[in-house]
């Protein structure tokens, strides 16, 4: 199911990833981080960030667990269409889950703000992760902050 899920967000066709995702419950099979990972990767490349949203509450009211590919994910497309308020709210949800972002979540949390015409904060982030013992800037950390700024 996850590969119908996944190759129906790739198509573009987010209502029947959600489709086909209900039907794997329907028949009994509970969705793992991957199954659900797809279905909000599909919600959000379509634009559908309310939605993805929403789908994010049920996983984790349902006993899923967050991630730190799920949390990108959300960053990902809530930046994308330019809700930063949201973007914050995931970031802090992400400290507040105990998930650990990786260089791909602080870059692309650097892009959000980066796209958002916010380039002092991503500049704030990527100093964070020059300090930071855990996380590490790449070239694209680095990329990210000179594209936008200039």
């Amino acid at each position: 199911f996850t590969a119908v899920v996944d190759a129906c967000g790739k198509a573009g066709d987010w209502s029947n990833a959600s489709n086909v995702f209900q039907q794997m419950r329907l028949e009994g099979i509970e969705p793992d981080g991957g199954s659900w990972g797809a279905l909000l990767n599909a919600m959000g490349k379509a634009g559908q960030v309310e939605k993805m949203l929403a789908k994010h509450k049920e996983m984790c009211a349902t006993g899923g667990q967050p991630n730190v590919v799920t949390m990108t994910t959300l960053l990902d497309h809530a930046g994308a269409a330019g809700e930063m308020d949201t973007v914050k709210d995931i970031w802090r949800e992400i400290h507040d889950c105990q998930v650990l972002p990786n260089v791909q979540c602080y870059n692309t949390l650097i892009n959000c703000y980066a796209t958002a015409k916010d380039p002092g904060k991503a500049e704030e982030l990527l100093a964070e992760m020059v300090q930071s013992a855990a996380v590490k800037p790449n070239a694209i950390s680095f990329n990210r902050c000179v594209q936008y700024a200039t």
